[in-house]
């Protein structure tokens, strides 16, 4: 396993407005899993074939450990990359395709005969090792690519939308397999995903990434609970904003005033808070009435829209009574340790 270090990584595609990635500077630790999360574009794809070595860096360096890898061809890094695809050889048996890689670094046909094995059986393809990627299922074939990349015990393992092209079901199968391995191995591991589910359930830190920039970088609950911007906030689940000026411990909005507990600066700020951060009922401080413009049942909790200054907010809340409240006004409060305080001029740079 090795620590992995971006220093200031940049990359242009030629003729594009903007660089794909920009001036990144970011550290995996070993043995870390770490998921580089954004939306389609944003330059988390790009930023991962520029360590594995799939593409060269505008500018910019790329060090696992001590050692300079920025200049070094990608066979020679000790790093592997499992593909959205796959990239099964369609002609070769799984046993081959996990073997390839070993038979290209000419080792010993004994030690790739039981490199092979052991890695079949760790995936759980012993009895499909004499079958063709077309006779397994998409699952198999995703454990099959994930064995050819472990089999060469990389240093580093570089996932791209590893479960994409999987069923929900076999997802949560892959899911658990890729976390155990990863866990038993201790390979630092970076996988590249726009499922904020799905990061969360994997990374032990998530950097969130928008238009070739790494905005956050943290635990999943830092980017639920504390979003350093409203976009952040908006990408990372459903939120209730206002705008708000706060004096000392105190936020005055279009709802009126009430108390926080935040570090923000004094002065114009965005209010932020989860549905199920809102409280309903009457419970004194924080306390406000708003009408109910829509309510979804939803078995075990209830979905409301609530009309807030012209805007409509979402509150969750336990499912007590399947009683609709739409047209009603309701009670809410809001407790001051959930609310998050952006200031404007964080709010101006996102």
């Amino acid at each position: 396993m090795s620590t992995v270090t971006l220093q200031r990584l940049t990359h242009s595609y030629t003729g594009a407005p903007q660089p794909a990635v920009d001036t990144i500077d970011f550290s995996i630790q070993k043995g870390e899993l770490v998921s580089l999360l954004g939306p389609s574009g944003c330059g988390k794809t790009t930023t991962l074939k520029l360590i594995a070595g799939l593409l060269r860096p505008t500018s910019g360096e790329i060090y696992f450990d001590d050692r300079r890898v920025t200049e070094v061809k990608p066979e020679r890094r000790e790093a592997v990359m499992v593909f959205q695809n796959y990239l099964l050889f369609p002609y070769m048996s799984i046993e081959e395709n996990v073997g390839f890689g070993l038979r290209m670094r000419r080792l010993n046909r004994v030690v790739i005969r039981e490199r092979v094995r052991q890695m079949l059986s760790l995936m759980g393809l012993k009895e499909l090792r004499d079958r063709r990627p077309a006779q397994l299922s998409g699952g198999q074939q995703q454990r099959a690519a994930l064995a050819r990349a472990l089999v060469l015990q990389p240093k580093v393992l570089l996932l791209d939308e590893p479960l994409s092209n999987l069923d929900a079901h076999l997802r949560d199968e892959m899911r658990e397999l890729i976390l155990s391995i990863q866990r038993s191995l201790g390979v630092t591991t970076i996988f590249v995903t726009h499922d904020q589910e799905e990061a969360v359930l994997l990374a032990d830190r998530i950097a969130l990434m928008f238009d070739g920039r790494i905005q956050q970088v943290g635990e999943s609950k830092q980017f639920y609970e504390r979003p350093a911007s409203r976009r952040i906030a908006s990408f990372f689940g459903n939120t209730n904003f206002l705008p708000g000026f706060k004096d000392k411990q105190r936020v005055s909005c279009p709802l009126g005033q009430f108390r926080v507990e935040s570090n923000a600066p004094d002065g114009p700020v965005t209010v932020v808070i989860r549905p199920e951060s809102v409280v309903l009922g009457d419970h004194g401080e924080n306390s406000f009435q708003a009408p109910v413009k829509r309510q979804i049942y939803m078995g075990t909790h209830n979905r409301y829209r609530i009309e807030v200054d012209s805007t409509e907010w979402e509150v969750v809340a336990p499912a007590d009574s399947a009683a609709s409240l739409e047209g009603r006004r309701i009670a809410f409060s809001l407790p001051p340790d959930k609310i998050w305080l952006i200031p404007e001029r964080v709010e101006g740079g996102n």
